[in-house]
């Protein structure tokens, strides 16, 4: 086989596997955009909802008039990423 055909040959094979490569770290990337959005449309949406529900499961009825919690969306990385939605009580000039 002519040496330039082989060449050639190989530069296409690494260019379609770097495309290929590219293309599914983009597709992961993009799959992680959708779940970080949609958890926190979901937390900026049912928040309160969800921060209600958790009040009533823990009896945290009487917090006094300094007090207050909410519902916050949180992204974990590192060894492993995570995201979620977490009640933080405190303040409530922190907390709001």
């Amino acid at each position: 086989m002519n040496p330039r055909i082989k060449l050639a040959l190989i530069a296409v094979c690494v260019v379609v596997a770097m495309a290929t490569t590219i293309a599914a770290t983009h597709a992961a990337l993009f799959g992680d955009l959708i779940k970080v959005g949609g958890v926190a449309v979901v937390v900026d949406k049912f928040g309160p909802q969800i921060n209600d529900f958790i009040n009533k499961m823990t009896a945290n009825k009487d917090l006094g008039s300094e007090e207050a919690t909410a519902v916050v969306p949180i992204i974990s990385i590192g060894s492993g990423s995570y995201i979620g939605a977490v009640q933080v009580i405190g303040a409530k000039e922190n907390v709001e």
